[in-house]
């Protein structure tokens, strides 16, 4: 009997217990929400949450903030820049340039697009580059779109053909059509083409990692729109196989001047950096354009106030002497510094971008002057003089 009792009171403490665990299991249930996939929370007293945990599948974290201006005439602005706070390697998945035959799909005018010795205007290439949106968790920018559309302008109020310049923005500047824009130069340029190369947008820096094996302890890249960077020494190298006899190269974000390498340097061309190497560059949300952006293309070459010398015209260089000083008067009370862009000029003369006009057709000459008129036909000799029955033709 004593044993038949202790297996009852055991089988009720189980029971007991079953019920308890059941019982909090449903309080948990009904506790628990799910903030997201990754997030949970537990409405306990203590609130307890678990964070997600980061693989290598996520996402990376998002860069800190480039600088930004607030209006012209304050304080505040904003940097141009998304990585200063970020010192990771690059990805190593790389994205190779496509064929030609995906650019002319893409871009069949451009593809199209030749030079003729009898029209100055197909001898201007240009290719611009802006970002404002990308990808991801990258901070987004508010005016480097607008600088490259600005120049766009520029250029094609100048008379640049529309199939002569290849503007990419946001989304189709990626890595892909940037490389594919500047293999596209290097087709198409002769030794007297005239061309533009400008980018506007996130620059990313490693600080003494040298990502390229170039020696350099310091690298810089280009951030296109998919978050697939361009390293400067990749950059340069494209860049020197672009053809020339006068080239202008601009480069709009932060530490731009660290683009400034060889093979790109070279005669008979300019280059113009927003900031030095260890410099941020900054952006005005009121305006709509990086500080870079709007003093140099924007106020220097649309509008036209960098016309030094009056002549209605304006030289590269006179839109940097304009832009340079107003741009870093601008930034001077910043908490990172100002920005002091950099000009290397190794130019005979300056960069314009007015077209002259076609030479004039060739005038045809004058009866008589060429031999293809038939030349002067000399007389026939007298019957009485023998010259062994020849005549002569005489050309002018």
């Amino acid at each position: 009997m004593g044993s038949l009792t202790s297996s009852l009171a055991g089988r009720e403490r189980s029971i007991g217990v079953l019920a308890v665990v059941l019982l909090l299991l449903a309080m948990l249930l009904v506790a628990v929400r799910t903030l997201d996939d990754n997030t949970l929370v537990v409405e306990a007293p203590d609130e307890l949450t678990i964070e997600p945990v980061e693989s290598e599948t996520s996402p990376p974290p998002e860069p800190s903030p480039t600088p930004s201006l607030a209006p012209v005439g304050t304080g505040g602005l904003v940097l141009n820049d998304a990585s200063e706070a970020d010192n990771s390697p690059p990805p190593t998945r790389t994205v190779a340039a496509g064929s030609t035959s995906w650019f002319a799909g893409r871009f069949p005018a451009h593809a199209a697009a030749n030079e003729s010795a009898r029209d100055p205007s197909t001898s201007r290439w240009a290719l611009l580059i802006g970002v404002n949106e990308h990808t991801g968790r990258t901070r987004d920018n508010v005016g480097s779109r607008q600088d490259a559309e600005d120049l766009a302008d520029h250029l094609s109020s100048n008379g640049w053909r529309d199939d002569h310049v290849l503007l990419l923005t946001d989304a189709t500047a990626t890595r892909r059509h940037i490389l594919e824009g500047l293999a596209w130069l290097a087709r198409k340029t002769s030794d007297d083409s005239i061309v533009v190369i400008h980018y506007s947008g996130h620059v990313k820096q490693w600080y003494g990692w040298d990502v390229d094996g170039d020696g350099e302890s310091t690298d810089e890249a280009l951030w296109p729109s998919d978050n697939q960077f361009i390293v400067d020494s990749d950059f340069s190298e494209r860049v020197a196989r672009v053809r020339a006899s006068r080239l202008w190269v601009d480069i709009g974000g932060c530490e731009a001047a660290g683009f400034a390498d060889s093979p790109m340097i070279r005669s008979r061309a300019v280059y113009t950096f927003s900031s030095e190497e260890d410099e941020k560059s900054y952006e005005d949300p009121s305006a709509a354009n990086s500080i870079w952006g709007w003093y140099l293309v924007d106020r220097g070459l649309l509008q036209g106030h960098a016309d030094r010398d009056n002549n209605g015209r304006v030289s590269v260089e006179e839109a940097f002497d304009y832009a340079g000083p107003r741009a870093t008067a601008r930034t001077s009370s910043q908490e990172r510094g100002p920005q002091t862009p950099v000009i290397i000029d190794n130019l005979p003369g300056d960069f314009i971008f007015e077209i002259p006009p076609p030479p004039p057709p060739p005038q045809p000459d004058p009866p008589g002057d060429h031999p293809t008129d038939g030349g002067i036909i000399a007389p026939p000799p007298d019957d009485d003089e023998d010259d062994g029955g020849c005549f002569l033709v005489v050309f002018c």
